[in-house]
């Protein structure tokens, strides 16, 4: 149980030495070199802290393993001498490791200063090659404008001088005539003319619908009055056929009795 309760006291320990580095903001002021050089330092105390509670958390946990082990593992001298010995070349090491960091983190120190100069250096120069390219392009653009100038300016004349020529000349349409003021208003009436009949025309395509509704409902309701009419139109030609035949049957009796009655006539008067 103890060798447990020390590994969470370490995990503990480590994780609350460590919230600084997790909880650090990432705000603009760290990008200044005074700002990086104090959280460098900031951070070289924190891991400092955290190899001495390692150290410490590690030592505590392989002895307390050492006194509860069945039987006890102990050590004698010869071992801790060579344990030193071990030690001492480790730390040797780890020193020549230290030094051969901090001249690359010093070359990488000079380095970046120099860039930053030559990059201060490079846009001061590559600003003014700019300012000066621009300053060539518009002297070149405004030589030329100039030197096309004349040309636009005779080719405004001629268009002035037929303007006027055409101006001289009159229109036999009257309204072509009117000066600017009252061609204006006449502008302005036909307009307002022309967006009348566009509201009218408007409010027309708007009642159409309903129109077209009225004219299908109405042709709905004259199908069976046509209908009728036609029913009665041959009724009535039937009708007028029949009575033909019948006033042709009436003189072709009233024919029939006259002739018979001249018949009757003539023999008494020739006594036949």
């Amino acid at each position: 149980m103890a060798p447990t309760d020390t590994t969470e006291d370490m995990s503990l320990t480590i994780l609350s030495l460590a919230e600084p580095l997790l909880a650090a903001d990432d705000s603009a002021d760290r990008l200044t070199k005074s700002s990086l050089g104090a959280e460098l330092d900031h951070y070289k105390d924190l891991f400092s802290k955290l190899r001495f509670s390692y150290v410490e958390q590690v030592t505590k946990e392989r002895f307390l393993k050492a006194i509860v082990a069945d039987p006890p593992h102990l050590v004698d001298a010869a071992e801790n001498a060579r344990l030193e010995q071990h030690l001492a070349q480790a730390k040797a090491a780890l020193k020549a490791k230290k030094e051969h960091t901090n001249q690359k983190v010093q070359e990488l120190q000079d380095l970046g200063t120099r860039l930053a100069q030559c990059t201060h250096s490079s846009y001061t120069a590559s600003h003014s090659t700019l300012t000066l390219i621009k300053a060539h392009e518009l002297i070149h653009l405004q030589t030329f404008q100039l030197h096309a100038l004349p040309a636009d300016i005779q080719n405004l004349d001629i268009t002035i001088a037929n303007l006027k020529a055409a101006q001289e000349t009159p229109s036999s349409h009257p309204m072509l005539n009117l000066p600017l003021q009252p061609t204006n208003s006449l502008l302005a009436e036909k307009l307002s003319d022309l967006a009348r009949l566009d509201r009218e025309i408007a409010e027309l395509q708007s009642t159409l619908p309903d129109k077209k509704r009225r004219v299908a409902s109405l042709q709905a309701d004259l199908e069976p009055i046509e209908s009728r009419k036609r029913s009665a139109i041959t009724q009535a030609k039937d009708a007028q056929k029949k009575r033909g035949q019948h006033v042709l049957a009436q003189d072709l009796d009233e024919r029939g009795k006259w002739l018979k009655s001249v018949d009757t006539g003539l023999r008494l008067m020739l006594q036949v």
